[in-house]
């Protein structure tokens, strides 16, 4: 089955199914020339049923009541379905009295609940994630009832286990925000078809138009609920229903096992559970460094006297023990600030406000690295209810960074969703590039990936998951062409605008055991940039979750493009680049570097490349003044140019052996790029 897109649940009684017809599931059609539409390839893994099924106009006011935005039928999914099993009911809102119904359930999220609602409805509302499994019953359902009294509980889980169906059936209302016939939402049609399946005790209706149709200001509470949770007492009075009758008829006892969920919200529980257990994505050591080995790699051509940066003094002369406990105290430090983000954004989450919060103070823990982070207001992101669309659990995008898809009316039910933060470098270093950190795609946000490319004009995809690439395959993807390959990577050309590097020696939660061939990706990818003006410098990075490598990868490519630019900058400033850089990252994204492992081996191939820089800047001044080469000829000035065309320091790839006509060559021919004029190298 596939993970992302239900086709059929089978119900735990042996005599009724429960079937999900094909999702309803159209693409925009307005998307630059990039991406142009065309039919799909043979093997997606997506079907794509297109209807004439009309399109919900589905408009509510803002909070703040000062305009209106177009949501999809359910706040929390955008994945609709075209009709319901004839044995459900159209409610009509015009008809539609406060005695109507025994039961109404509400499954819209709770903040818009608690704002107003039907009067008398019990808020129902279970996470997309959950509904999806075939092992939530209705039961299980009923545990996220927020507002069920112990009376309605007893009499409910009675009708549920009674072994004998007699008695009249329970009439049952359920309603989202606007779900229409023709276009129902995920959580109406999945709640709607747990009811169903006991069509021997229950006569299941929803609400046509959902709760936007309802005309009659009678029947609507808009008192604000204060409590997350009203439970009455079991001696309390039933509430008013339209049949009181059969209320009373028969009141059974509580099932084992069966309980209502604690005040505390889920959400907060989900955000308050993402550091504490991560089994997923674990870090790799404790603050008690001796329990953590690793041995800290120095280039051996490394030159400590010769622009060798301020802010990296402190290795010179230390023991490898001493080396590791400073990075391990540094990454504690790292993610000790993340919990406390964690749980700002946990503390001031509000319920009865909307439902992505902010903070009462713009003030946030730990400490700045600019200005631009001090005004950073944390919410409650929106991925929490998205669970269909986060490739895991617990990475999710903050939502003041978060890339937002542009709306689109051609898709039914759109919503500007997507796993991706921007990271912006630029208030630490001056870079020309700026990137967007993003999961790999799930097949059923392939689309989405590529509307995002289009739409921020990404010129370069970096993908350092060394998985099969899925997303190739694509409506949006017209022509594939490999214009360079080595053995650790791959670069191709799509659709003749965006070119894609495949990082092929990168293990998921590790460390690059070849820092030369991450480099050469780096300087491949500057040298055609460099040589072709029309590349966008827009840089979209991900790796399978979008933190852990692709955090290393931004943090290095940052640094070697200051470098490249403004060296002086680079080495002068006493502040800890690498530092500054993996903290600036975890304010625009969750877990970025996420590790320690992966931190320190920032450093590594940072050191690496300084070593590189070092040899290929005395070459340069070699060059210059003629030391050891002879009288300085028209190639040497080539070459010069070369050099400092392409950053200082970066040489073009594969340079070929030239002729230097001078006296110590005789016209021999000298391989430039091997033969560097080294200067004694102090040691630590």
């Amino acid at each position: 089955m596939n993970p992302d897109i239900i086709t059929t649940i089978t119900s735990t009684t042996p005599d009724k199914d429960i079937n999900i017809p094909t999702t309803n599931v159209t693409t925009s059609s307005i998307l630059p020339s990039l991406f142009r539409r065309r039919s799909s390839k043979p093997g997606l893994s997506i079907d794509v049923l297109k209807t004439n099924a009309p399109r919900t106009n589905c408009t509510t006011t803002s909070p703040s009541g000062n305009s209106t935005f177009v949501c999809s039928p359910s706040p929390s999914l955008t994945t609709t379905f075209t009709f319901l099993p004839p044995s459900i009911h159209l409610q009509d809102p015009l008809s539609l009295t406060a005695t109507s119904f025994d039961f109404i359930f509400d499954v819209r999220p709770y903040n818009l609940y608690s704002k107003s609602r039907i009067a008398s409805a019990i808020n129902i509302c279970v996470p997309t994630t959950l509904l999806k499994r075939t092992s939530m019953t209705l039961l299980d359902m009923l545990n996220f009832a927020t507002n069920l009294s112990q009376y309605q509980k007893d009499f409910l889980v009675g009708k549920l286990t009674d072994k004998d169906a007699n008695g009249d059936n329970i009439s049952i209302l359920i309603y989202d925000q606007c779900s229409s016939k023709g276009c129902v939402s995920f959580s109406l049609y999945q709640t709607s078809l747990r009811f169903d399946k006991y069509d021997d005790r229950f006569n299941t209706s929803v609400l046509q138009g959902g709760f936007q149709s309802v005309l009659d200001t009678t029947i609507i509470d808009t008192q604000q609920i204060i409590t997350d949770v009203a439970t009455a007492p079991i001696s309390a009075t039933p509430p008013i229903f339209g049949s009181p009758h059969k209320v009373h008829k028969k009141k059974a006892a509580s099932l084992s096992g069966f309980t209502l969920p604690s005040a505390t919200n889920f959400k907060t529980k989900f955000v308050r559970s993402i550091k504490k257990n991560n089994p997923s994505h674990p870090i790799t050591t404790t603050t008690n460094s001796s329990s953590y080995t690793y041995t800290f790699k120095f280039p051996g051509d490394l030159d400590y006297g010769m622009d060798f940066p301020n802010w990296l003094q402190f290795l010179i002369n230390q023991d490898n023990s001493s080396i590791i406990q400073y990075f391990n105290h540094q990454f504690e430090t790292i993610e000790d600030q993340e919990r406390k983000r964690l749980r700002t954004l946990a503390s001031n989450f509000n319920p009865l406000s909307d439902i992505y919060a902010r903070p009462a103070s713009p003030a946030q823990p730990g400490t700045t690295c600019c200005e631009s982070c001090k005004r950073i207001q944390y919410m409650m992101p929106q991925g929490v209810e998205y669970g269909f669309k986060n490739r895991y659990k617990n990475i999710w995008p903050y939502e003041h960074s978060r890339v937002k898809l542009a709306s689109s009316m051609d898709i039914d039910g759109s919503d500007d969703y997507f796993n991706g933060n921007f990271i912006d470098s630029k208030s630490i270093l001056p870079n020309p590039f700026t990137y967007v950190a993003t999961q790999n795609p799930l097949s059923s946000t392939i689309d989405d990936f590529w509307r995002v490319i289009s739409q921020e004009n990404i010129g370069l995809i970096i993908n350092l998951d060394s998985t099969p690439i899925n997303y190739f395959d694509s409506k949006y993807v017209d022509s594939v062409q490999i214009i360079h390959t080595t053995e650790s990577y791959i670069v191709r050309k799509i659709n003749n605008k965006v070119f894609h590097f495949h990082y092929l020696h990168w293990p998921d939660f590790g460390v690059p055991q070849n820092f030369d061939s991450l480099l050469d990706l780096i300087k491949y990818k500057n040298h055609l940039v460099s040589n072709h003006p029309s590349i966008s410098k827009n840089v979209l990075v991900h790796c399978s979750a979008g933190c852990g490598r692709t955090g290393v990868y931004i943090t290095i490519d940052s640094l070697i493009s200051a470098m490249r630019n403004h060296s002086d900058v680079t080495l002068n400033t006493d502040q800890d680049l690498i530092l500054s850089l993996v903290q600036h990252q975890r304010r625009q994204r969750l877990s970025m570097v996420q590790n320690l492992d992966q931190y320190i081996v920032c450093y590594e191939i940072f050191l690496h490349y300084l070593s590189e820089f070092q040899q290929r800047k005395m070459m340069k001044e070699a060059l210059v003044s003629g030391s050891g080469c002879g009288a300085m000829s028209d190639t040497n000035y080539e070459l010069i140019n070369s050099i400092e065309k392409n950053g200082t320091g970066d040489f073009p790839f594969e340079f070929p052996k030239k002729v230097m006509y001078d006296g110590n060559t005789g016209g021999a021919e000298v391989d430039y790029f091997s033969q560097v004029i080294r200067s004694p190298v102090r040691s630590r």
